[in-house]
């Protein structure tokens, strides 16, 4: 596991480094520390342990793939992209290559979509689903490839064959569905935008179902509501969003919509 339980973290951080310091060619510890730091979320830190690691263990797929989480973390999806480029381009071990190439060559396929790479994941996600077609992970990328490309119906097919499968089944470490309350999201969203709103509004509600204490599930519906004529729904939702605003940023901008929507709305 890339993190240690937040509880322990911290208390691991000293042992660890200690160890790191008795024992710097052990790359094995720093790969422990580097998950104590990541669990404590000082993610530079961790980075530095495993560059130090990948100097000992170039080829080692532990490393590669832990510091792929790191950067994605830190949002630098191109290093990320990098590092699983170097996973797939491991010379294959006896008996087989990296085990599940085809799940590495997903998760690079997301590296480069966060990077507007479109063209670049689209080929990423299509070669991994040839090897697999029913993974729900590389199915869910590419409904987001297929989003970002303007591909809305094909978008739409994908995160539906998303819903056909387990949650259990999701297996991309850099992102969880967490019971499909992301896709019927996606979904709903894509139904908004071709101002198809009965179908917008019954997935967001799904969203809502699976995961109530979303914000921008509320915000959403509210927009599909106050689109469809449906403006009290879309009040309500508007002040459920504020009220479950992480940020200042959301709550301004839920406020703004709930207030733009309450000066058109006449008073009952």
């Amino acid at each position: 596991q890339l993190a240690l339980a937040p509880g322990h973290a911290a208390a691991a951080l000293v042992d660890l480094q200690r160890a790191v310091d008795r024992a710097p060619a052990e790359p094995d510890y720093r790969l422990a520390l580097a998950d104590a730091l990541f669990a404590a979320q000082a993610y530079d830190r961790a980075k530095e342990q495993l560059d130090a690691a990948a100097q000992q263990m170039p080829n080692s797929v532990a490393v590669l793939f832990r510091r792929a989480v790191v950067n994605f973390t830190r949002a630098n999806y191109a290093s990320a992209a990098d590092d699983l480029s170097a996973v797939l381009g491991l010379a294959a071990p006896p008996g087989g290559g990296v085990q599940n190439p085809a799940r590495w060559q997903a998760w690079r396929g997301l590296m480069r979509l966060q990077s507007s790479l479109y063209g670049d994941a689209s080929d990423d996600v299509r070669a991994s689903l040839q090897a697999e077609p029913e993974n729900p992970s590389a199915l869910y990328l590419q409904g987001l490839v297929d989003y970002y490309q303007n591909d809305l119906p094909g978008a739409l097919a994908a995160f539906d064959q998303v819903l056909q499968h387990n949650p259990a089944e999701y297996d991309c470490p850099f992102f969880n569905p967490l019971n499909g309350y992301e896709v019927n999201a996606d979904r709903g969203y894509i139904f908004y935008l071709q101002q198809d709103f009965p179908p917008a509004i019954a997935a967001f509600t799904r969203s809502i179902e699976i995961y109530p204490a979303w914000a921008q599930a509320y915000a959403y519906r509210a927009d599909a509501y106050a689109d469809a004529g449906q403006p009290e729904l879309a009040i309500a939702d508007y002040r459920s969003a504020l009220q479950l605003a992480r940020t200042r940023d959301e709550r301004d901008s839920y406020q703004q919509a709930l207030d733009a929507l309450l000066a058109q709305t006449p008073a009952p």
